[in-house]
């Protein structure tokens, strides 16, 4: 980058990296303050050896072509200090802002309170406890700012002449920001310190405290403050530089300057031993020569080469602190006034972060449905391996599965001796007229529920035809009885008799209807099978039916049981 310092008495061009610069004097005396093509033509013929390598341009300007304001401002937000200042500036400006380029320079100086400068103009020091109460004192929350501006009209001739040239403006600022750059840079981050730099007849003087810019303050010497040889006098540079601490003070009142750097041709032989011991005396403080200051700054080989005496240091000084860069303590740019520092937006971090999460939850839902899936596999594969092995059992146990069945099926039709005994005590409860002598029960097969052979003695036979009429009409037999011929022996029983008898089976239980009363009675249903009378069946088709049944199952009774059902013998009666 090219730096081009826009003297009222000189053209100063310096490239950043020291390898070319240039001072010049204007033509006819005066810089250009309108765009002409004459002065178009001689800049151009200036500067052509920096045409071919430097494109880009930093303006310096003088201080005395600014005006520096301090502002203090009420607590305001970062965002919105510009606006206030900008308002607070049209305030004070007798011109308007669309006439002026603007910047500003936070002020957070925290100086030490070592020393104090009286009314007599002497410094006292300060006791322990006058720095211990400055220390607890409260801080203010008044926001004090450097506010400069510098004339757009001015800016905008000085673009046209080196655009016309073939450069390209990119910033714009002041001299005295190169100085408190320097400064910075020699001295450190924490120097209070002021740096003068005279030339024909114009002092500047830069005041730097907390590694800050405080103030600049520029005026040219009065007419009869020279000396013969056309120097300025010691005194009357320290009242500029006076006036220039002052205004420094009226922002930090505890401003003093340890060290103070000038930069003058006056600074030469018995003239500069002169100043410096006037200037020290005056300010209580320490005075030394710009070179001196120089050889601390981190300046690179190449623009020590330029410096080679106090006149080459005097014409040279500003661009060189511009070149060796403005820290945000010490810089004003006009093209590009301060802007609050950026807030972090967090919204991509939130979103990436939303995302990521979003990705591994679905990584895990994914791997735990993979998981849940496999083992669905794992069992279902089990449980096909399981309905083959149980079908094979199936199938190898369908023989016995139809024995079992049929073996099942036997039982559900077999009918119980003590049903049986329970089903005969209902014929003719209670009787006398009858005696069993043998009594059997095989289990039919089909429809057939079971088969009865029985033989006995009645006192007539009339007794033995009630019996099968009592027994069809229980409608659980299809009875045929018959009477033997021969008498028995015994005088009471004298009729013998035998029954053959197909038993029905018992009738199902009665279906109960939920939706009624539980409570209520039941009909018991009738039995689906039908009873003979003893007249629709001979003994021949009876006896046919016993050759038929297949016997499962004989129960045989005592020859004293009688019909009367009862579960111990009874006697014999007497009719």
């Amino acid at each position: 980058m090219l730096i081009i310092e826009w003297d009222k008495s000189q053209l100063t061009a310096l490239s950043t990296d020291g390898n070319l610069s240039k001072v010049t004097a204007w033509p006819d005396g005066q810089r250009p303050t309108e765009f002409d093509s004459g002065h178009a033509s001689w800049l151009k013929g200036e500067l052509a050896e920096f045409l071919s390598k430097e494109k880009k341009v930093t303006l310096v300007l003088p201080r005395e072509d600014a005006i520096l304001r301090h502002l203090e401002l009420p607590p305001t937000p970062d965002d919105e200090v510009l606006d206030v200042v900008r308002l607070q500036t049209t305030m004070r400006s007798s011109v308007s802002l669309e006439q002026v380029l603007l910047d500003y320079l936070p002020l957070n100086v925290k100086l030490p309170l070592v020393d104090e400068l009286t009314a007599s103009g002497k410094m006292r020091s300060i006791t322990d406890e006058e720095a211990a109460a400055a220390v607890i004192a409260p801080p203010s929350n008044t926001l004090h700012v450097l506010v400069a501006t510098i004339s757009s009209i001015l800016v905008g001739e000085i673009r046209k002449l080196l655009e016309s040239v073939g450069f390209d403006l990119v910033q714009v600022t002041l001299s005295s920001c190169g100085h408190a750059s320097l400064l910075r840079e020699a001295l450190g981050p924490t120097a209070q310190a002021a740096f003068v730099v005279e030339r024909e007849g114009r002092v500047e003087t830069t005041a730097i405290a907390d590694g800050q810019l405080l103030f600049a303050h520029s005026a040219r010497v009065p007419h009869g403050a020279k000396n013969e040889a056309g120097l300025v006098t010691p005194l009357a540079m320290g009242a500029e530089i006076s006036r220039g601490l002052f205004a420094a003070r009226r922002i930090a009142p505890e401003f003093h300057p340890r060290r103070i750097v000038i930069s003058s041709l006056s600074c030469a032989g018995e003239t500069g031993v002169e100043l410096k011991e006037a200037l020290a005396s005056q300010f209580e403080c320490q005075v030394e020569e710009a070179h001196d200051i120089l050889k601390q700054a981190h300046l690179g080989p190449a623009f020590f080469k330029l410096v080679t005496d106090d006149a080459s240091i005097t014409r040279l000084i500003g661009s060189l602190g511009v070149a060796s860069g403005l820290p945000e303590q010490c810089r004003l740019d006009f093209l590009h006034p301060r802007k609050p520092a950026a807030k972090p937006d967090y919204r991509r971090v939130k979103i990436i972060a939303g995302s990521s999460a979003a990705l591994v939850a679905m990584a895990v839902a994914l791997g735990w449905q993979n998981a849940i899936v496999t083992a669905l596999d794992d069992e279902l594969t089990a449980l096909n391996a399981s309905k083959v092995e149980a079908a094979t059992t199936i199938k190898g146990g369908a023989g016995d599965q139809k024995i079992f069945a049929a073996v099942d099926d036997w039982q559900k039709h077999a009918p119980r001796i003590s049903t049986e005994l329970e089903r005969q005590s209902k014929v003719l409860p209670n009787t006398e007229r009858l005696l069993w002598t043998s009594w059997s029960i095989t289990a039919g097969a089909g429809e057939v529920y079971g088969k009865m052979l029985a033989s006995g003695l009645a006192k007539t036979g009339v007794d033995v035809t009630e019996l099968g009429n009592r027994m069809a009409e229980s409608k659980q037999y299809r009875i045929v009885p018959r009477e033997l011929a021969s008498l028995s022996k015994d005088p009471d029983y004298k009729q013998r008799f035998e029954v053959d008898a197909t038993l029905l089976p018992p009738a199902p239980p009665p279906k109960v209807d939920p939706k009624k009363n539980p409570a209520a009675p039941v009909t018991p249903a009738s039995p689906k099978a039908g009873v003979a009378d003893n007249e629709g069946v001979s003994a021949d088709s009876a006896a046919a039916d016993s050759q038929h049944a297949v016997p499962r199952e004989t129960a045989a009774v005592p020859a004293n049981a009688t019909i009367d059902g009862d579960s111990t013998p009874l006697e014999r009666g007497r009719a």
